[in-house]
């Protein structure tokens, strides 16, 4: 593939089929995702990128234009028009690995959904599998002694929904994935989780198709201070234990961790009301973090928001009191580049706020970021 006939493909489709509308050419911000590399198909169009990045720098890049990208990523990730963000810590690192930018996180907030945690099947646990597998429920089934007080149901047991999902007493997850959605989801909804403690289970399929990847530039790979493991070569339990603090399953607070089936049988009853255990959620779920700055020798324009202080992480649902106190910490005048507006506000389940004017007038726009 001819990554430099395709850019120019989609400029002149973009120019052709869309640009030319006026509703979309009013739009100063365009949204790209993975693979990474497609965000530098809107370089050239004059319009602020927003990228949101969960995949390697690498993914579906052809081996010979490995180098000329990860310059071009520098390159577009310093831009005043780029804001890059990826949707967990360990990502943040991946890319960090390879290119020395690092990109602020905001994880999945699961937007889309509206149901929350109102346990009314007291006796049932939800153990959510992917796909067709079998691993944990299959062994629950197997090995539950008899008696045991609560049953094991996978999603082929339900309508699939999450209404229905957000009524299980808890749920049981086994992880195929570090960006795992229905974790995501399932912290949204405010569920009690149950995840497997021991690092061995966290050596997924796909873990040695993504050390494939794991290319550095030279100048990188010689630079002093380089972590002794590589955040995309985690087939050891010593790049893992290494990097366990960068993986949500264990760096978010309330998920509750076993070490095995029979602890796992153990926990379940010993966690006692679902009601107590929403509590337990909220209370973590209602502190508020403001990200800390960045040394500005090293920030580059990726992370502008974060050196000016104007991007937190509130774990609550918007309010303006509560806005107004972090559009406070940015600095006067504070424009996102090639927008209209002056502040733009991450929040977990308020989606991003964009608004304008000084403290105390009004929400213009607030918008969903599903991914």
């Amino acid at each position: 593939m001819d990554m430099e006939q395709s850019k120019q493909d989609f400029h002149a489709w973009m120019l052709g089929n869309y640009l030319n509308k006026p509703e979309i050419s009013r739009s100063s911000i365009f949204l790209c995702t993975n693979p990474i590399y497609y965000c530098n198909f809107f370089v050239g169009l004059n319009k602020t990128i927003l990228g949101y990045f969960g995949l390697p720098l690498l993914y579906m890049v052809p081996h010979k234009d490995w180098s000329r990208w990860l310059d071009d990523f520098i390159e577009l990730a310093a831009l005043p028009s780029s804001l890059f963000v990826s949707n967990n810590p360990l990502h943040s690192a991946q890319v960090d690995w390879q290119s020395g930018v690092r990109l602020p996180v905001l994880r999945p907030v699961a937007l889309y959904i509206t149901e929350r945690f109102r346990p009314e099947r007291l006796q049932e646990v939800l153990v959510p599998e992917p796909r067709e597998a079998c691993v944990l429920y299959c062994m629950l089934r197997a090995f539950t002694p008899e008696g045991y007080p609560f049953h094991f149901l996978g999603k082929a047991d339900t309508d699939r929904s999450y209404q229905t999902f957000s009524t299980f007493r808890s749920v049981v997850l086994y992880p195929h994935d570090f960006a795992l959605m229905t974790f995501y989801e399932f912290y949204a909804m405010g569920m009690p989780l149950f995840m497997p403690s021991h690092m061995s289970k966290y050596l997924f399929p796909f873990s040695a198709s993504v050390a494939m990847l794991d290319w550095v530039p030279d100048d990188l790979r010689s630079a002093p201070e380089r972590p002794p493991f590589s955040p995309l070569s985690l087939t050891s339990s010593a790049a893992l234990h290494f990097w366990r603090p960068q993986i949500d399953f264990f760096a978010l607070p309330a998920v509750q961790l076993f070490g095995s089936l029979a602890e796992l049988l153990v926990l379940l009853p010993e966690a006692g009301d679902p009601d107590n255990q929403k509590l337990h959620l909220a209370s973590h779920l209602g502190q508020r973090v403001v990200l800390p700055e960045p040394p500005s020798t090293k920030c580059r324009s990726s992370c502008m928001l974060l050196d000016c202080k104007a991007l937190a992480i509130l774990l609550r649902p918007i309010s303006w009191p509560l806005a107004e106190r972090c559009r406070r910490i940015g600095r006067p005048g504070l424009k996102v580049p090639g927008s209209n507006f002056d502040v733009l506000v991450f929040t977990v389940s308020g989606a991003f706020a964009f608004w304008e004017g000084a403290p105390g007038t009004r929400f213009l726009e607030t918008r969903s970021h599903r991914v």
